[in-house]
């Protein structure tokens, strides 16, 4: 009987240590799992950023394509205009010079 006892708190001394080992075990991978969670989240918001900068950026370069697309529309219309006024001027100067 003696026998039997001590073979059954070994058994239950075994269970433990492999239950506590075992628990080590999950603790670890739960923290490595975590850990590697924790780093996805932040590349995941770093890639996010970067799309949006992306985004931003190819607004911000359409945007200044299209401010520039006008300018040049207006230069070209202020050019048409200032030609106009000195060919305006140019004839009036002449008239004057003829009326002396």
């Amino acid at each position: 009987m003696l026998i039997i006892h001590m073979y059954q708190e070994a058994n239950e001394n075994s269970k433990s240590a492999t239950k506590a080992s075992s628990m080590k075990i999950q603790s670890c991978m739960s923290k490595f799992f975590f850990s590697v969670l924790s780093l996805i989240k932040e590349m995941c918001c770093r890639i996010s950023g970067k799309l949006s900068m992306m985004t931003t950026g190819r607004w911000l370069k359409e945007q200044c394509l299209q401010v520039f697309m006008d300018m040049a529309v207006l230069v070209e219309a202020q050019e048409e205009i200032l030609d106009n006024i000195e060919s305006q001027v140019f004839k009036i100067y002449i008239m004057l010079i003829d009326e002396r």
